[in-house]
């Protein structure tokens, strides 16, 4: 029998509690693998020994557990006879589930989602992928239409939602679409994949309306610090009631790195934060890795290597846009936030690494046409940190205690682990009171896919809260 192959027990165990007990939610594993090693089990060949199932039906309603219990073990004598051995039973009733563990019961909630572009689909795909359970997607949006589904929010089909959105789909009207998700009698979360201030501006008129909030988006998180704390005070996650609404934004810095997870843990659990340091820029991260490195090999000009990320699709179209560090200056505003430091942009130093000559050429051909004229003075700058076994490195630093947070051009030594970083990955360092030598996360801080999965992992979060 394959891993995943169910057997004739476990299809007979299915079918009678399904029959007899009408369940909301059944789930039933196959752990006889677990005890294959046990004394009792020695000469066993059987592979349908030992099962867990989680039961979730009204019909336990006014029953103790030993009574529950008894009424799964009289539906399955036969089974027993014939060589099931053991049952690990989690038996609940719907109205019980605040005490039922979050592996085993899954809430349902409703999400809508705003902007169905890479990130977007890319969701989709993944949702659909993992067959999420009592998770519907029940409206998308684009800029210009939206689908929503019916008055039982059944979950819209997720292998032609193009076709739908695109023969079925209505004006666009965020207003209307927030209000269809509040109605839901389920919980619902706007997933808002764009990139818009405008859409941002909503969030706190979305968690008046109590609905959660899930995003890449980091313009509510690190626009005006008013919006901010607007958003602050309506999420459960941030006010610490820790009641719903929630609003969620790990893949605003990172993609699907646990950076901002990780980031409130240390503040919740009293440890002082005193810097975040890091390279929170795939682009600007592969740009120097090769451009700046100890290994002798020469990757050339400065200008050849932004034209390998443009070309790489690693850049905004215009590359200039990553130069400027305004994105970076964003994720360093978050976490500064986060770490209770009230960070804004338009305080925060930025070093724009982009000429001075080039930053108002008209169009980014210009641009490009044009930086090699300053590729000596980069070169330069690569030589003499070279001279003292330095790299050059872009990094944001959230500095909570001696308040010199930014955005820089620095020099590390080949020591480092920032010097020593390959690829587009990013790289955080927290160092805190606990973590004196620094907490260190790596690893792949932009695409579709991690972004998307930090976004899935966000939603569960919620799932797991919501009563």
């Amino acid at each position: 029998m394959a891993p995943n192959e169910k057997g004739p027990v476990q299809l007979s165990i299915e079918q009678k509690v399904t029959e007899d007990m009408e369940p909301s939610f059944l789930e039933v594993v196959n752990e006889s693998h677990l005890h294959a090693h046990h004394a009792a089990m020695k000469g066993v060949t059987n592979k349908e020994t030992h099962f867990k199932l989680t039961v979730v039906s009204e019909k336990f309603q006014g029953k103790t557990l030993m009574q529950r219990h008894r009424m799964i073990y009289g539906l399955l004598g036969d089974e027993l006879q014939q060589g099931l051995h053991a049952l690990t039973l989690k038996t609940k009733t719907q109205t019980s589930k605040l005490s039922f563990p979050f592996l085993y019961f899954y809430n349902m909630v409703n999400i809508g989602i705003v902007g169905v572009g890479l990130v977007g689909s890319e969701l989709l795909v993944q949702l659909k992928a993992t067959g999420a359970k009592r998770l519907n997607v029940v409206g998308m949006t684009t800029s210009k239409k939206m689908v929503v589904s019916n008055t039982s929010y059944t979950s819209l089909d997720l292998t032609q939602w193009k076709t739908d959105l695109q023969e079925q789909g209505v004006e666009a009207n965020l207003g209307v679409f927030a209000k269809y998700l509040s109605d839901s009698p389920d919980h619902s979360i706007i997933v808002d994949c764009t990139a818009s201030d405008a859409v941002a501006e909503l969030y706190p008129s979305w968690l008046q309306l109590g609905l959660s909030v899930v995003t890449p988006n980091k313009k509510g998180f690190s626009g005006p610090l008013s919006l901010y704390r607007s958003i602050e005070s309506l999420a459960g996650n941030l006010n610490g009631t820790g009641k719903a609404p929630f609003a969620y934004y790990e893949s605003t810095v990172g993609a699907g790195l646990p950076v901002l997870n990780t980031l409130a843990d240390l503040v919740r659990t009293g440890d002082k934060v005193e810097k975040i340091e890091g390279i929170f820029s795939g682009t600007l991260s592969f740009l120097f890795n090769n451009f700046s490195s100890l290994s002798g090999e020469n990757k050339g000009t400065f200008s050849e290597n932004v034209k390998v990320a443009k070309e790489l699709g690693y850049t905004e179209p215009d590359p200039r846009d990553d130069l400027n560090g305004m994105d970076v200056a964003r994720k360093v505003t978050i976490c500064g936030r986060l770490a209770g430091v009230d960070l804004d942009l338009t305080t925060l130093p930025v070093e724009n690494i982009v000429p001075g000559p080039l930053q108002s050429v008209a169009s980014a051909d210009e641009f490009m046409a044009k930086l090699p004229e300053f590729d000596d003075h980069f070169a330069k700058l690569n030589e003499e940190a070279k001279k003292e076994n330095q790299v050059l490195r872009c990094v944001g630093l959230v500095d909570v205690k001696g308040g010199q947070s930014g955005v820089k051009l620095l020099r590390y030594p080949g020591s480092h682990p920032f010097a020593s970083l390959q690829g587009s990955d990013n790289i955080i360092k927290f160092t805190t009171e606990y973590f004196p030598n620094g907490l260190i996360i790596q690893g792949a801080g932009a695409g579709s896919a991690v972004t998307s999965f930090g976004i899935f992992s966000d939603i569960l979060k919620i799932q797991g809260r919501v009563e």
